[in-house]
C-alpha cells in the first residue's frame, strides 16, 4: 500500500514537470517563429526599398534629372497650396466653433431665464387655481370692470402658454446648436488630419528633392547631366521666345511699348531684387568639377518669399513652370526686348498684364534651382541673351 501512495505522489509530481517542459518547448518555438517572421519582414522591406531606389532612379535616368527635380518641386507646391487651403478652413472653423461655442451658451442662459418666469407663473397658477380667478371675476363691481379682469385672466394664460412654447422652441435651438457645434468640430479633427497628412508628405517629397539636389552637388556625373539638361532647357526658353514674338500684343500695344524705349535704359535699369550676384553672365568654370559653362543670364541670391519688381514696363506674354527654370515670367518691353524671371515661388501677375516699372511680379524662391533661393535674370532682344550687368544701374 505504501508502495502504491508513493506511486501516486511521483505521478502528480512528474506530469506538471512535463506539462512545464512541453510549454517551455511550445513558447521557444513561437518566440523562433515570430523572430524569423521579422527577420522575413525586414528582408522584404529592404527589398522593397531597393526597388523603389531603382524605380526612381530608372525615372530619373529616363527624364531627366531636371524633370524630376521639377516633379518634385510641382507636387511640393501643390501640397503646400493644399496646406495654406486647409490651414485657412482650420482658423475658420475654429472661429465658427467658438461663436457657435458662445451662442449656444446664450441659448442656454436665456432657456435658464424663461424657465425661471414659466415656475414663477406656474406657481401662481397653481397657488390660486381656478376658484381664485372666478371669485376674482365675481366680486367684479362693474361690467367694464369684469371685462378688465377677464381679459388680464385671458393675457396671464395666454403669456404662460406663449412661454411654454418659448421654452420648447429654445430647447429644440439649442439641440440644433448642439448638433452644428459636433459637426463643426469633427470637421476641424477632419482638417487637422488631412493638414498632418499633407505635412507629411510634403515633408517625404522635400526629402527628395535635397536628395536629388546633393547628387548634383557632389557627384560630378550628375552635374554634368544636369548642366547639358539645362543647355536643352536654354534652346527650348529660346524657341520658346521666338514662338512668342509671333504672338505679341497689337501694332499700337507694341508702338506704345516701343516709344518707352527700353533699348535707351543700358545702365539704367533698376535691380529686379535685393540681393548679392552668386552667378555672371558668360563663360563660368565649375570651382570643384572643372568644367565650363556658358551662363545666359545671371542669378541673384536673396531670401524666399521677397519681392521680385519689374526692371521696365512691360507685358505679361509668358507665367508659369518652364523646365529648368523653375516657375517663371517672361516679360515684353517692345522693340524686340524681353526680360525673363525665374525660379520663383509665386508667380503674381497674370498672362497680357501690363506692368509698371517696379511693380512686384512674383516672389523669390528655389524652384528648379540647384543653389538655393535666388533669382534668375535674364535680358534678351530678338532671343539673343545679353549680359544682365551691363543694363542694371550700379549698386
Amino acid at each position: 500500500m505504501k508502495d502504491v501512495i508513493t506511486l501516486i505522489i511521483a505521478i502528480f509530481i512528474s506530469v506538471p514537470f512535463v506539462f512545464a517542459v512541453d510549454l517551455d518547448k511550445k513558447i521557444d518555438d513561437y518566440k523562433g517563429s515570430i523572430e524569423k517572421t521579422k527577420e522575413n519582414f525586414n528582408k522584404l522591406e529592404k527589398k522593397i526599398e531597393a526597388e523603389e531606389t531603382k524605380k526612381q532612379q530608372a525615372e530619373i535616368k529616363e527624364k531627366g534629372i531636371l524633370g524630376e527635380l521639377e516633379k518634385v518641386e510641382k507636387q511640393i507646391d501643390f501640397l503646400e497650396k493644399q496646406i495654406a487651403t486647409y490651414n485657412l478652413e482650420l482658423t475658420v472653423t475654429e472661429e465658427k466653433i467658438k461663436i457657435t461655442e458662445n451662442e449656444l451658451q446664450e441659448a442656454n442662459d436665456k432657456l435658464s431665464k424663461i424657465r425661471k418666469k414659466l415656475h414663477q407663473r406656474l406657481r401662481v397658477l397653481y397657488k390660486h387655481g381656478k376658484l381664485y380667478w372666478w371669485e376674482i371675476l365675481l366680486t367684479s363691481q362693474t361690467i367694464s370692470q369684469f371685462l378688465n379682469r377677464y381679459k388680464f385672466m385671458q393675457d396671464v394664460l395666454k403669456n404662460t402658454a406663449e412661454l411654454k412654447k418659448e421654452v420648447e422652441d429654445q430647447k429644440i435651438k439649442i439641440e440644433n446648436k448642439k448638433r452644428e457645434l459636433e459637426y463643426k468640430k469633427a470637421r476641424y479633427k477632419i482638417l487637422k488630419e488631412l493638414t498632418l497628412k499633407k505635412q507629411s508628405e510634403a515633408t517625404v517629397e522635400k526629402k527628395r528633392k535635397e536628395v536629388l539636389l546633393v547628387k548634383i552637388r557632389k557627384e560630378k556625373q550628375a552635374y554634368q547631366q544636369a548642366i547639358a539638361e539645362l543647355e536643352e532647357a536654354s534652346k527650348e526658353l529660346l524657341t520658346l521666345v521666338k514662338k512668342l514674338e509671333t504672338q505679341v500684343g497689337s501694332y499700337e500695344e507694341q508702338k506704345t511699348l516701343a516709344k518707352l524705349g527700353f533699348e535707351k535704359s543700358k545702365g539704367k535699369l533698376m535691380w529686379p531684387v535685393k540681393g548679392k550676384v552668386v552667378s555672371n553672365f558668360g563663360s563660368q568654370k565649375h570651382k570643384k568639377f572643372n568644367i565650363s559653362v556658358f551662363n545666359k543670364g545671371i542669378e541673384i541670391s536673396s531670401s524666399i518669399g521677397q519681392s521680385v519688381d519689374t526692371v521696365s514696363t512691360g507685358v505679361v506674354i509668358y507665367a508659369d513652370w518652364f523646365k529648368g527654370y523653375g516657375k517663371m515670367i517672361i516679360l515684353d518691353h517692345g522693340a524686340n526686348y524681353y526680360t525673363i524671371y525665374g525660379h520663383l515661388s509665386e508667380i503674381t501677375v497674370s498672362l497680357g498684364e501690363r506692368v509698371e516699372i517696379g511693380k512686384s511680379i512674383g516672389l523669390v524662391g528655389d524652384t528648379s534651382s540647384l543653389y538655393g533661393a535666388a533669382l534668375y535674370f535674364e535680358i534678351r532682344k530678338q532671343g539673343t541673351p545679353l549680359d544682365p550687368l551691363k543694363w542694371l544701374k550700379n549698386k
